[in-house]
């Protein structure tokens, strides 16, 4: 658990992380971060407006334990 905990706050004081109940939310705000986050959670649900992860959680009661918000990342913004 300590590893894991160091692990993550060696990310900038930008990255939003939040953990309730075992369950984990990152927002990056850049690629390398997202590279780091998908390499320690390649299980990760990536969320980019979330409409239909809402209904999985609330319809389908899916577990979904870490989920990485791709909103904030710099450079994902644009083709």
């Amino acid at each position: 658990m300590r590893d894991q905990f160091h692990r993550i706050m060696r990310f900038p004081r930008q990255t939003i992380f939040a953990q309730i109940g075992g369950k984990r939310f990152f927002a990056p705000t850049n690629l390398t971060q997202l590279a780091e986050l998908l390499e320690q959670y390649p299980d990760a649900t990536l969320l980019a407006g979330a409409t239909d992860v809402g209904l999985w959680i609330t319809k389908q009661h899916r577990d979904l334990p870490v989920m990485i918000s791709l909103g904030t990342v710099a450079g994902l913004n644009s083709i």
